[in-house]
């Protein structure tokens, strides 16, 4: 799978100043971020949020967005559609707004790549069989 453009940003100041990875569009239009959840998970509204500016950036080349966590070693995988649909915008500290969508939207997938958590359909999509995809009807 090839990628079509990597994102990231400059953070800290001075010598801790660093360039950090945050996700990346692949050629199977999916766009792939690592997190820990320790750190990047927002427990109080239990989601995971990805900047206004990539997804704005995203827009017409992304039909999924999957979320690697190392700490649990698991996949969350969503629509693009869904997550534009059913995520809000926030921002904390001094970060950039990001978008933030909950936990029982996703679909969450184990090491050995077994669903573990199927997320929430609602009234005009369905859910394909052996598959996280969800269509319109």
């Amino acid at each position: 799978m090839a990628l079509l453009k990597k994102y990231s940003m400059i953070v800290g100041k001075g010598k801790k100043k660093r360039k950090v990875n945050i996700g990346e569009l692949t050629d199977k239009r999916i766009f792939r971020k690592y997190v820990m959840s320790s750190k990047h998970f927002l427990r109080k509204y239990k989601a995971y949020g990805i900047s206004k500016n990539i997804i704005d950036d995203i827009v017409v080349d992304c039909d999924f967005i999957e979320i690697y966590d190392v700490d649990t070693v698991t996949k969350w995988v969503v629509p693009f559609k869904v997550f534009m649909k059913k995520s809000w915008p926030w921002s904390y500290g001094k970060f950039e707004q990001q978008l933030f969508l909950e936990k029982k939207w996703w679909d969450i997938y184990n090491k050995e790549d077994i669903i573990i958590q199927k997320g929430k359909t609602e009234k005009g999509m369905i859910r394909k069989e052996k598959t996280s995809q969800l269509d319109l009807i």
